[in-house]
């Protein structure tokens, strides 16, 4: 496991949490993405372990991300592009701006916007499959008809909106407050699994079945659990 810091500071998690059945399975590591990458200073990096420092979060190394703490002058960066199939659409621009106030204060602050197309790679690998129930023993009509660009591999459409700062102040004492943070928001969409019309689970009846007995089922899962005996 890898720990992330930001200015030496242990990072939040994310809220969501991997489900794929994998190694990764039910792990929420830190999203990265969610930082502005115009508010990055830079990044060291430690490869070794260092769980005796930080614990066993860092076990596979740690990666530092430093903020920018500029109290002075900003700078403005585009960007745009797509896939070479001409899907996938990306822009983005990020503002970066410092300023100073009271003599010995800072506050550095980066606003960052980007938004992505879908990139579809589904029709190169069209279904082959029998979509549809046979009638009266002959396929079905619309199977010459319906569309076979069931899957939708490649990248989702997404929009994400980032506010990063990073501020402090010293006092002629020589105490130094300081403040960081980022606020995030987005927005994801992409293609679910496709379910032909011959699958089991669309037919009325086994989805009536399903739902009637589903909370049977459940009930009778949890008579048959038993409470641990503690000696």
């Amino acid at each position: 496991q890898i720990l992330v810091l930001v200015n030496g500071k242990r990072r939040h998690n994310t809220a969501i949490l991997f489900v794929n059945g994998t190694t990764q399975n039910g792990q929420s590591p830190p999203d990265l993405d969610l930082i502005p990458s115009s508010a990055i200073e830079r990044i060291e990096v430690l490869r070794d372990g260092a769980s005796a420092q930080y614990g066993s979060d860092a076990l596979a190394g740690v990666i530092n991300v430093i903020l920018k703490d500029d109290a002075e002058g900003g700078r403005f960066t585009a960007l745009g592009g797509m896939t070479g199939k001409g899907d996938g659409q990306t822009l983005q621009g990020s503002l970066n701006y410092g300023l100073s106030f009271l003599e010995t204060g800072y506050l550095n602050l980066t606003l960052d916007a980007r938004t992505t197309n879908l990139a579809d790679r589904g029709a190169f690998t069209p279904n082959t499959g029998v979509l549809y129930f046979p009638v009266n023993g002959q396929p079905d009509p619309r199977e010459s008809t319906a569309s076979r660009h069931t899957a939708h591999p490649g990248s989702p459409q997404s929009q994400l909106y980032s506010l990063a700062y990073n501020g402090g102040y010293e006092f002629e004492s020589g105490i130094k407050l300081y403040s960081f943070g980022t606020v995030s928001s987005r927005n994801t969409a992409a293609w679910l699994t496709f379910r032909p019309p011959s699958s089991a689970t669309m037919l009325p009846t086994v989805n009536a079945r399903l739902r009637f007995r589903l909370p049977g089922i459940i009930s009778t899962m949890l008579s048959n659990m038993t409470s641990p005996v503690l000696d």
